[in-house]
């Protein structure tokens, strides 16, 4: 029995002392310049740091957490280091028996948000429990954002890595925050597209690249392994929508895809809504937006965005404030000139009467943009409309077709009225359309007077609401805008010439015995048919004329308001 004892003291003996000279070579080593500050780096301006690198060198004056229960010797510990940054962790080796242990490790953990904090953690090894905390240093990545080596002693704190009244020791680290080409998410092709040098035309087309998201919220709780989620994102402008693909089972998925939607209003807003997909309903995760207008310079932005929590309905109370994760998007918002939508020929031609007074109105109807849910979907939320556009003024009225289930439509059509007089309005209403009766959904009023220049007026007007209905909560529902080209020409063709008989001079000499008239018109007639089903109507005008016992009555017009009579009645006395 004493045999096998000596035999295993010895052992131990030589074992103690090679770790001795292996810690003492350590410790020589440990003072050298590390790899990482001997590699040499420079700064990449264009491309952000993506992992950090961790060379652990050393501790000293580590708390002695192991006390012996039997026998002599001092207390000890059994110390290793674990790391985390943006939801990756690393693990060191376990160094027996050292309060001044060396470890000359290096660990690489991919990060790129600058407001992320790297916590380095000190362990006690335990073979039958839990590991024992030691000590907790945190450092900001903005504090390294210049991508150079720092090498420093860090005083170990509580597991906030706050101090406090005990003594944890300290721990030499080297950390480099740099860019590493071989972890770095490329762009697709439409981000590095340069646009033409000189281009002044306005922004139509916005690219969208979801590259990933971290630290999500747990949704689903695991009932045999960890609680996870099913990631989906919901991207819309103007009610204009796209989604992802379906991450199973990850808090930290990878997507790498590509959106784009044809927008030119920079009052849009790019919402963006994380959701755990789920058979009987998604769950909301989070939220971000970002405002088209921070993209009018047209560069590439990236960034991490950090994931809000539900928008408030009115009187709901304000919710606590919880972690719900980030997510990296890359945007850009850039002109396509194949997304242009041209003049049609009519108000592309110059106008060749200025000495003729205006008697048209010319419509380019070129798009809606925003318009607002008027079909709800039954199962699900969200929906949609089937807007339609009707043009009014003087009585003369056009309507544009129907776009089915489309809440940022577009026509490129073009209608035309006549109008005279400059004091006229044009009333133009966006309706949902439907078998019993359409829907209101907006309008717009443009006075012709503004458009006595008689140049092409093209622009977005907002969508009001009626004006017996503009009220204060009215006024801040958004109903959408309205891409138009408008003007007001003299056209030849519409004026209405005098019969042949107006034109007979050759008996201005003589008396006259006879009154000619030429009924030419009426306007804004009188409703007298009301219809059943739905608001308005119509009538059947026709005209009388009557002098001195004799009349004669000019022809039916059906179901005219606005009509060209244009017929010669004679009265002869």
């Amino acid at each position: 029995m004493g045999w096998f004892s000596g035999q295993s003291k010895a052992a131990k003996e030589l074992e103690r002392k090679r770790q001795q000279e292996k810690d003492e070579e350590n410790a020589k080593r440990a003072d050298d310049v590390c790899e990482e500050q001997k590699t040499p780096y420079q700064k990449k301006v264009d491309k952000p740091p993506n992992v950090l690198r961790v060379t652990v060198i050393r501790a000293r004056d580590l708390p002695a957490v192991d006390k012996k229960l039997f026998g002599k010797g001092p207390a000890s510990a059994d110390p290793f280091p674990c790391m985390s940054v943006e939801g990756k962790s690393e693990k060191g080796s376990v160094k027996k028996k050292n309060l001044t242990p060396v470890w000359l490790e290096r660990f690489e953990l991919p990060c790129e948000d600058p407001d992320s904090v790297f916590s380095f953690e000190v362990m006690d090894h335990d073979n039958f429990g839990a590991a024992d905390f030691m000590g907790c240093v945190k450092v900001k990545l903005a504090t390294l954002k210049d991508e150079r080596a720092h090498r420093n002693w860090h005083k170990l704190g509580n597991t906030s890595g706050e101090q406090d009244e005990h003594e944890r020791g300290e721990v030499e680290l080297c950390l480099r925050w740099c860019h590493d080409k071989a972890r770095a998410y490329d762009l697709p092709k439409e981000f590095k597209t340069s646009e033409k040098a000189g281009t002044k035309a306005m922004p139509n087309e916005l690219h969208v690249y979801l590259v990933r998201a971290r630290d999500l919220e747990a949704m689903d709780s695991g009932l045999l392994g960890k609680a996870s989620s099913d990631p989906i994102v919901v991207l819309d402008v103007m009610g204009t929508s796209f989604k992802s693909t379906q991450k199973k089972k990850e808090l930290n998925p990878v997507w790498l895809e590509s959106f784009s939607w044809a927008v030119e209003d920079d009052e849009a807003i790019l919402e963006v809504v994380v959701e755990d997909y789920d058979l009987t309903g998604n769950d909301f995760m989070g939220r971000t937006s970002i405002p088209l207008k921070t993209l009018s310079d047209r560069k590439i932005h990236r960034q991490w965005h950090r994931l809000l929590g539900p928008k408030l309905k009115k009187g709901q109370k304000k919710q606590p404030v919880k972690k719900r994760g980030r997510i990296d998007l890359a945007a850009r918002w850039v002109h396509n000139p194949k997304l242009v939508v041209p003049l049609p020929p009519e108000l592309q031609a110059s106008e060749l009467h200025f000495d003729r007074p205006a008697n048209e109105v010319q419509i380019f109807l070129v798009r809606a943009a925003g318009l607002p849910v008027m079909d709800r979907h039954l199962m699900s939320k969200g929906g949609s409309s089937d807007p339609v556009v009707t043009f009014s003024c003087c009585g003369e009225k056009a309507t544009s077709s129907i776009k089915k289930k489309d809440l940022n439509p577009q026509w490129a059509e073009y209608h035309s009225l006549l109008v005279e007089e400059d004091d006229a309005e044009l009333l133009v209403v966006v309706e949902d359309y439907d078998l019993m009766g359409n829907d209101f959904m907006g309008q717009l009023t443009i006075d012709i007077k503004s458009l006595e220049d008689r140049r092409v007026d093209r622009r977005w007007h907002v969508l009001r609401p009626k004006p017996t209905l503009a009220k204060k909560k009215e006024e801040e529902k958004k109903l959408g805008k309205l891409e138009l080209a408008i003007r007001w020409k003299h056209n030849p063709e519409r004026v209405i010439q005098l019969p042949e008989a107006f034109h007979h001079d050759d008996l201005l000499d003589q008396p006259a015995n006879y009154l000619q008239i030429c009924l030419v018109r009426a306007r804004k007639l009188k409703i007298m048919d009301k219809s059943r089903l739905t608001s308005g109507g119509s009538s059947d005008p026709l005209v009388h004329f009557m002098i001195d016992g004799e009349s004669v009555t000019s022809t039916t017009k059906k179901k005219e308001l606005t009509t060209n009579l244009e017929r010669v009645l004679r009265a002869t006395y």
